[in-house]
């Protein structure tokens, strides 16, 4: 067999020089694009509410029925960013009470709050379901969180999706407040007026560093506590970061009444709100007005007041009688540093820190005038309420009725005091009548529905003397204490 030609074999090497050497020269394929800080930076969520207060309004007549005059249910919140699995709650506080209720999107709470994504309209509906029946003046602070994992721009689409960290997810927050208003109907004339709610236009929202629709509200509208009872209220601010966004620390402004240690003011970093703290006015209304800066130069300003809740009154009787046993309610505030008393001039005849007062006026009381006061902080609060202690009146003939013909009269006598000691009797001043008898299984109070009961019923029985002589004759009553009631002719 002949052997291979040597340049043969030298033409086979060049060949496969050249095509390595073609295949060096092909251009490279574009390298996967990374996403840059900036972009990362600038995956958001931001939410932004159509209204920023719901409102119901109902109306109470003066028969205890409820009419609701005004009712807004829904709240659309519009949300920027590109996201998928959208994950929504829905936080609402009742700002009385502190409760905390969360609602996660497709539950209910109650049936009273629910919250729905809506990715097709890049919004989250909130709607609001109040009850008629246990209507009564609230505010609840409504705080919606929406989280979702960021969608990169085209620009990084393909390969660089992968470039993202695991499981990055964007997240934001807004709030709006819920208020129920309950209003009193004198008339009672059935007139029912729809109450709207002022909105705001949905804004534009701009970059991170507060461009947008820029506003505060309070979460309470109006406060009323006793007087120097400590408040809190919570200034919710849209468009805005106040620990980043603002040019300053909001201005407050005070009118009207003096708050007693003036007011203290904070920031919510977590809850981006304004917490402004005080004290209740001993007495009127105090106006707080806040007024916000942004970095931008845009102003905004809210209002709200505080006011002095007056003490609850007092059931007390119009007179007091001597050796009568009397108990007070007294109404107290559930406050510490607080008294009840009853003064003669001013020495303290009696003196309470709890709910019931006791007194009885002794016999030289008689003709004086005591006073009834509450103290709150050494300070009084409310009415001085005067007590004049008076002598009881003299017993007085109620009537007299035929009891078995012509032939037995039945006496009723009113008389007042202790029902054991002051007990009167029946005096025969002149005529045709036997000695009275008294009933005494028939002594009954005048008014039992009335505490404590210083009047009362007693009842006798007269027989005719001399059946042979008209069954005419005067009479009168005479109490323990020789007072005695006007003379009573039988003819």
């Amino acid at each position: 067999m002949n052997a291979r030609p040597a340049d043969r074999r030298r033409i086979d090497i060049y060949f496969v020089l050249y095509l390595v050497a073609l295949v060096l020269l092909l251009p490279d394929r574009a390298p996967i694009q990374a996403p840059t800080v900036d972009t990362l930076a600038g995956l958001r969520l931001e939410l932004q509410p159509q209204n920023v207060r719901l409102q119901q309004t109902v109306r109470r007549d003066t028969n205890g029925g409820v009419t609701q005059t005004g009712l807004d249910s829904t709240n659309l919140i519009k949300y920027i960013g590109d996201v998928e699995d959208l994950r929504v709650q829905a936080r609402i506080e009742d700002v009385q009470t502190g409760q905390t209720i969360l609602v996660q999107s497709g539950e209910s709470e109650n049936g009273m709050f629910t919250v729905e994504p809506r990715a097709d309209s890049h919004s989250i509906l909130f709607r609001w379901r109040p009850s008629l029946m246990s209507a009564a003046d609230r505010t609840f602070r409504v705080t919606i969180e929406g989280s979702g994992t960021p969608v990169l721009p085209d620009k990084l689409n393909g390969g660089a999706a992968a470039k993202l960290p695991s499981g990055i997810r964007v997240s934001g927050t807004t709030q709006f407040v819920l208020a129920t208003v309950v209003e009193s109907d004198r008339t009672n004339t059935g007139t029912t007026m729809m109450v709207p709610t002022p909105t705001l236009p949905i804004p534009n929202i701009g970059d991170r560093n507060g461009s947008g629709e820029f506003w505060i509200g309070p979460a309470r509208d109006k406060i009323m506590l006793l007087a120097t009872k400590e408040w809190v209220n919570k200034i919710m601010i849209g468009g805005a970061d106040p620990s980043r966004d603002l040019a300053s620390m909001p201005r407050i402004t005070l009118t009207g009444a003096d708050i007693p240690g003036g007011i203290e003011s904070s920031f919510d970093a977590t809850e981006r709100t304004i917490i402004l703290k005080g004290k209740t006015p001993r007495s009127g209304v105090a106006t707080i007005e806040i007024m916000a800066k942004r970095r931008d130069g845009q102003t905004r300003s809210t209002s709200f007041t505080v006011s002095a809740e007056p003490l609850p009154q007092v059931n007390l009787p119009t007179e007091l009688f001597p050796g009568i046993e009397y108990t007070f309610a007294t109404n107290l505030p559930d406050v510490p540093n607080v008294k009840a008393m009853i003064r003669e001039g001013q020495a303290v005849r009696v003196e309470t820190t709890g709910d019931v007062l006791r007194f009885t006026p002794n016999l030289q009381d008689t003709s004086k005038v005591l006073s009834f006061e509450r103290y709150v902080d050494s300070q009084r609060e409310g009415l001085v309420v005067s007590l004049p202690v008076r002598s009881f009146p003299a017993p007085e003939i109620a009537d007299v009725k035929d009891l078995g013909g012509s032939q037995k009269k039945r006496v009723i006598v009113i008389f007042s005091g202790d029902k054991e000691r002051n007990r009167p009797q029946l005096v025969i001043v002149d005529g045709n009548a036997s000695n009275p008898k008294k009933l005494y299984g028939n002594l009954r109070p005048v008014n039992p529905s009335v505490r404590p009961v210083t009047r009362w019923y007693e009842e006798f029985d007269l027989e005719r003397k001399d059946p042979s002589k008209p069954f005419t004759f005067k009479f009168m009553a005479r109490d323990a204490r020789g007072f005695t009631s006007k003379v009573w002719t039988v003819e």
